[in-house]
């Protein structure tokens, strides 16, 4: 049905297409649950789209953007900019990342365990958290990041960009994959 493919395509559902989602629902084709879960997402598609940058945007302060452990989450949409931090920690089915994301402040992405790319040319003004993120294999050319790069436990990731610039340290505790470094690697400290 229309409605279970919020996230793909990023068209918001038209209020007919929920008033066909609640008809389904009284006569048990869609169940509470289903109709629950459907809000829940609801709620979720529309904090991302209508994301300003200059705004206050809940109790999450000014230009952030806050999906902690929003398990429904399975991708953003192409060239949202966040003014502050984005959170999608704990994003369990996270598969991908819109093209031309830039984040100003601090991307957090911790246990995005089904994340297996990011997009060319994504922009992190602050530091990027990608720990845990085990189905992770490569990062992308050109990736810069003004703060820390955290890549501990990203099992998967076998090689980094020739060109990554990390303006803080880079983590790469328990990154069993990695077997050696670029030789220009331009980091403040390297952990492992």
């Amino acid at each position: 049905m229309k409605y279970l493919q919020l996230f793909e395509n990023w068209n918001p559902l038209s209020k007919s297409d929920i008033e066909s989602v609640r008809d389904l629902n009284s006569i048990g084709v869609v169940s509470d649950k289903e109709l629950r879960d459907l809000k829940h997402r609801m709620g979720i598609e529309q904090m991302i789209l209508n994301y300003d940058p200059n705004g206050y945007n809940g109790f999450n302060g000014i230009g952030n953007l806050y999906l902690r452990s929003s398990t429904e989450l399975t991708g953003l949409p192409d060239g949202l900019k966040i003014s502050g931090y984005l959170e999608l920690s704990g994003c369990e089915n996270l598969k991908s990342l819109g093209a031309g994301l830039e984040v100003k402040k601090d991307c957090h992405l911790y246990g995005c365990i089904n994340l297996e790319s990011l997009p060319a040319n994504l922009k992190v003004g602050g530091s990027l958290n990608l720990s845990d993120c085990i189905s992770l294999t490569s990062l992308p050319a050109g990736l810069e990041v003004g703060g820390h790069l955290f890549l501990n436990g990203c099992v998967g990731l076998k090689s980094l960009p020739a060109d990554l610039k990390v303006r803080g340290n880079l983590n790469l505790v328990r990154c069993y994959g990695l077997k050696s470094l670029p030789d220009n690697l331009a980091v403040g400290q390297i952990i492992r």
